[in-house]
């Protein structure tokens, strides 16, 4: 009677056992079979020298990328590649006129008063003089303005025009030897810094007012 219990019990125990595993453990056996796949994949890497123009290469042997020598700005030729993997344009002719942009004009003539594309010397004389003119006014406004001759170096200007120019250097000189001269007449004018004598430091004072 105990050896038929026994017996039933482990069929019982057997029987569970099946019953769990087939419930619990075949599907976590199957589950990690199906995500477990081998992944392969190919990466295309960029060689100069493997023949094929890829990436940042011009071109790769005879793979020029249907490139010519006037799509590289040269004159038809033998456009070819180098082991650099870089255009070789030694074959290649002169390189291709760049345009010029041209001035749209009402008349035959253009805007410096010829038919040609550059200026006359005539028109280009009379530019240059015409400007020299400005400058000279322009310089002399902004020295009157900015250098005010003093009172004693007044009387060496002698076109009373407010400057001291190396136009009248001459004359300024002239004027200041016969001064000094006349000093022993009680003359003032030759000394300009008022220090009761007329000498060399009131000759470079004249100097300095001198444009």
């Amino acid at each position: 009677m105990r050896s038929q219990l026994y017996c039933s019990a482990r069929k019982l125990v057997v029987s569970f056992l099946l019953l769990f595993t087939s419930l619990y453990l075949l599907p976590t056996t199957t589950l990690s079979q199906t995500i477990e796949y081998p992944v392969t994949a190919t990466v295309r890497i960029s060689i100069c020298g493997d023949g094929v123009a890829e990436g940042d290469e011009d071109c790769d042997g005879i793979d020029l990328r249907n490139f010519k020598c006037e799509d590289v700005g040269y004159k038809p030729g033998g456009l070819k590649c180098s082991p650099a993997c870089e255009f070789d344009i030694s074959k290649c002719g002169d390189p291709l006129p760049t345009a010029t942009p041209t001035i749209a004009t009402s008349d035959s003539s253009n805007i410096y008063g010829n038919s040609g594309n550059t200026p006359s010397v005539e028109h280009r004389q009379d530019t240059v003089k015409k400007l020299d003119n400005v400058v000279d006014k322009l310089i002399m406004r902004i020295t009157a303005a900015v250098h005010k001759l003093p009172q004693a170096i007044k009387f060496y200007d002698s076109n009373t025009d407010g400057n001291i120019l190396r136009s009248e250097l001459a004359d300024a000189v002239s004027m200041w030897v016969k001064e000094l001269r006349n000093s022993r007449a009680k003359s003032e004018r030759c000394d300009i810094n008022s220090d009761g004598v007329c000498n060399l430091i009131d000759f470079s004072i004249l100097m300095y007012h001198v444009r």
